[in-house]
């Protein structure tokens, strides 16, 4: 049987790698995925499900990694597990869900040079008008 999950989201932090021998690497990574509720007043909810991933790769083939910094928009696809454990042991309402992927396809959805792009400096002589205007007197 096999539970297979999608979702879109932003990576939580920068991806981690861990070599796991015979030329396989594990790409780890958190992914946020955020959920937004109308409440009856009008006002939203908005909380963030967290989802642990791996995606194991040759360790050749690591193209992916540069790309899976914090905050890139992705979107993930495999198989889940959930587990459960309790957040405080003397307090049985505290169940903490957890949710693990094992990636088979990782879509960074952020453009590459995003966040890189410097915007260019203005001259002081520089005006927004598509024309040459003396707005000094207010005569144009």
């Amino acid at each position: 049987m096999t539970k297979e999950i999608q979702a879109f989201g932003y990576l939580a932090y920068d991806a981690k790698t861990h070599d796991a021998g015979n030329n396989r690497t594990a790409i780890n990574f958190l992914v946020a995925v955020n959920d937004r509720v109308r409440k009856p007043d009008n006002t939203f909810d908005e909380t963030a499900t967290f989802i642990s991933c791996t995606f194991w790769r040759p360790a050749d083939s690591l193209g992916i990694l540069p790309r899976l910094t914090k905050g890139a928009h992705v979107h993930i696809r495999g198989n889940f597990k959930l587990k459960t454990y309790l957040k405080d042991k003397n307090d049985p309402t505290s169940i903490v869900p957890e949710v693990h992927v094992t990636a088979d396809d990782v879509d960074v959805l952020t453009p590459k040079n995003a966040g890189k792009t410097q915007p260019q400096k203005q001259t002081e002589d520089e005006t927004d008008f598509p024309f040459n205007a003396d707005t000094s007197s207010g005569n144009w």
